[in-house]
């Protein structure tokens, strides 16, 4: 959770270096909102469907694993978390994000899409997953709220 924890900051840290404050498909929500729709609501229902049925589809079709930067990675969590990125490209085409906003979310995705993967493979529970993204979300919207605090 911790390591999670850390990709949201950076990667929020790194939206506000580019330009905006953060996510801007979180901009207008409120933090209630935030708690509830993102980081409660999109943990748990983001990793039903990626982890709990894409990865796990894919996983009793294929036991093959790729190599990447001298790693093995399951093509069941490759894949999943591929779709997973892909998922949150399409919202951000949509409200005109800029192409540095856009690879920052999408590699950010991504890699809470491989590791969240990975504890769903290790453990066989989809617990882990949901604890990971959660973890990554709060994260994300931690730079945002300290900012806030200080205007």
């Amino acid at each position: 959770a911790p390591l999670s924890l850390m990709y949201g900051v950076i990667a929020t840290s790194m939206l506000t270096w580019v330009g905006g404050e953060g996510n801007p498909l979180t901009a207008d929500l409120s933090r209630i909102e935030i708690i509830l729709l993102v980081w409660i609501y999109a943990s748990i229902s983001e990793e039903i469907l990626f982890r709990g049925v894409v990865q796990t589809i894919i996983a009793k079709k294929t036991k093959r694993v790729i190599k990447v930067l001298n790693r093995s990675i399951s093509v069941s969590v490759f894949v999943a978390a591929i779709i997973f990125a892909m998922d949150h490209l399409g919202p951000m085409l949509l409200i005109g994000a800029s192409t540095a906003r856009i690879i920052i979310i999408v590699l950010f995705v991504f890699t809470v899409g491989i590791t969240a993967g990975h504890y769903r493979e290790k453990t066989g529970s989809l617990l882990p997953a949901v604890i990971i993204h959660m973890f990554s979300n709060i994260g994300g919207a931690l730079p945002v709220i300290m900012l806030s605090l200080i205007d």
